[in-house]
């Protein structure tokens, strides 16, 4: 009796010597309904290349906006530049007139000091001639696989986020895996799974 106790601890010991770590959400959501100023008859007319794009705190609130020119920014400062880049939209919830919703996947490079990377996503619709900003995704972006990958037909977004883990900027250790679907009219969180990082070249 006491051999096979002292096998089922070791078992059970074994399974949780190597637990994930329990983290606070990697990625950061908001519903801004926010609504811009410019009238905009159709999203795949818009030139997301050149506009005043409004980034938000992660209250929903208006951090600030940022003029695009061929889909970037660049800003001096202080102690350093920040960058910002937005990838092509992608068009999703298409209908007979044109395409319902964008998603925009950017991101912002800070050098200030330690350099920082950010990735910014946002769910943008036209409601009554306006683009109307209907969520924003914000997450750390800086290690190995971090990114977006989206699937216009089946509504299914994958974020993959540096975890919230303390660890040094230089060295990231996990990687939250976020996964979102689209429920026709917003983008709900199914799962999240932690990984551990893998760094380039190996």
């Amino acid at each position: 009796m006491f051999p096979f106790l002292l096998s089922l601890f070791l078992l059970i010991g074994g399974a949780q010597s190597n637990p994930q770590p329990k983290l606070p959400p990697a990625v950061d959501l908001v519903a801004p309904d926010y609504q811009y100023a410019q009238r905009v008859d159709s999203l795949r007319d818009f030139d997301f290349t050149h506009f005043d794009f409004v980034i938000f705190d992660i209250d929903g609130k208006v951090q600030r906006s940022v003029r695009l020119k061929n889909g970037a920014h660049h800003e001096r400062q202080d102690f350093g530049d920040s960058r910002i880049s937005l990838a092509p939209p992608r068009f999703f919830g298409a209908t007979g007139s044109g395409p319902n919703y964008a998603l925009l996947d950017g991101n912002e490079t800070d050098s200030g000091g330690d350099t920082k990377i950010t990735g910014i996503v946002q769910v943008i619709t036209v409601t009554a001639r306006h683009m109307h900003v209907l969520q924003q995704f914000t997450f750390d972006s800086q290690a190995p696989g971090a990114g977006v990958t989206f699937d216009p037909k089946s509504g299914s977004l994958i974020i993959r986020a540096r975890s919230k883990d303390g660890t040094p900027v230089c060295c990231p250790k996990f990687m939250d895996v976020v996964h979102f679907h689209w429920n026709g009219r917003k983008f709900e969180q199914q799962s999240v799974q932690i990984q551990d990082v893998t760094p380039l070249g190996d």
